[in-house]
């Protein structure tokens, strides 16, 4: 459908944003997910994103809301302790760093602009998130999802566990 691109879904990694990619497709809406390591570059980031949505956890490492500022966007909250124990399960091996680079992520998703909601309140309030983000709601669709356990299996492939670096816009 046209009119509704580019929309957003970020949070902490772990925070469903696999699980709404694969329901905004579900529901007709192209949305990708951790776009940004599929892309190269900055530009090509820019360019895909202006055709599709994007569900990604590492939308804070750019400027999406300045090139892109009237965009819905959604922001998960997840408690990051949960989402330690979770990635930390995921990989079976402790991540020291990835503690500090969680509390610097959930800090920096205050301040992107849009509708934010509790990670445990997503089934809740996913009619009122899925007609902000994309005009439209299908409940058979989204009962379906949420029977369903969707999880993206790895963290981000693009992070060195060591050091919590990420790849560097080119």
């Amino acid at each position: 459908m046209t009119g509704v691109y580019p929309f957003f879904v970020t949070g902490l990694p772990r925070s469903r944003t696999a699980w709404f990619s694969v329901y905004l497709n579900r529901l007709g809406f192209a949305c990708e997910h951790e776009l940004i390591a599929q892309c190269r570059t900055q530009k090509e980031f820019y360019e895909r994103c202006a055709t599709t949505g994007n569900s990604d956890s590492g939308l804070y490492l750019t400027d999406f809301q300045k090139v892109f500022p009237l965009a819905r966007t959604v922001v998960i909250h997840r408690d990051r302790e949960e989402v330690y124990e979770s990635a930390v399960h995921l990989v079976g091996m402790d991540l020291p760093p990835l503690r500090d680079e969680l509390y610097k992520q959930d800090q920096r998703l205050w301040d992107i602009n849009g509708m934010h909601i509790a990670y445990n309140d997503i089934n809740a309030k996913l009619r009122a998130i899925s007609v902000y983000l994309v005009g439209t709601y299908d409940k058979d669709i989204a009962d379906a999802c949420i029977a369903e356990n969707i999880q993206f299996p790895l963290v981000n492939g693009d992070i060195a566990a060591e050091t919590m670096e990420t790849w560097r816009w080119e």
